[in-house]
């Protein structure tokens, strides 16, 4: 009875102290009450922007999630759509280059919620030439095959004709 009662006030422009004053509880139970109701959304728990992510999932193909949780997540949510996690590493046995000499730094993990793979490859693959070209304006040609082979290992393919030469 509580939860229609405080769902009805609500719905008259009450604030939640008010509500909570009238109905005689704290304003803790009258969220949840409004929650229980489906009109308000929980507090404490960040809801996932599904209509954003659909709209850009639209135009880009991919979109950059925060974590794999969020990614799981939209991956259930959206038929059609896959998470890609590029782990860049530190570096592994047996290279003469990691991910520093390439970058300048250690890039974090990424993840992305992947619908237009053959998108999402190119736009990838421009970041990553874009961030290397940046460190390595006159990369010798060792630097150049290894970063090669380290994009290739990622299913991305260079689209920067630098790397031809």
């Amino acid at each position: 009875m509580q939860a229609s009662e405080a769902a009805e006030l609500y719905r008259k422009g009450l604030k939640v102290s008010q509500i909570s004053k009238i109905l005689n509880v704290s304003t803790v139970t009258v969220y949840n009450l409004l929650h229980a109701a489906g009109i308000v959304a929980n507090r404490r728990k960040k809801s996932l922007d599904i209509k954003l992510v659909l709209d850009m999932l639209e135009l880009n193909g991919f979109v950059k999630v925060k974590d794999v949780k969020t990614g799981k997540k939209f991956e259930k949510l959206i038929p059609g759509s896959f998470l890609v996690t590029i782990n860049f590493g530190v570096g592994s046995v047996g290279r003469k280059y990691s991910s520093t000499e390439f970058f300048g730094f250690r890039p974090p993990n990424m993840h992305f919620l992947v619908k237009d793979y053959a998108l999402f490859r190119y736009h990838v693959s421009k970041l990553l030439e874009g961030l290397f070209l940046e460190k390595n304006k006159n990369a010798p040609r060792g630097l150049r095959v290894a970063f090669t082979r380290f994009l290739r290992s990622f299913g991305l393919e260079i689209t920067n004709k630098f790397f031809s030469n």
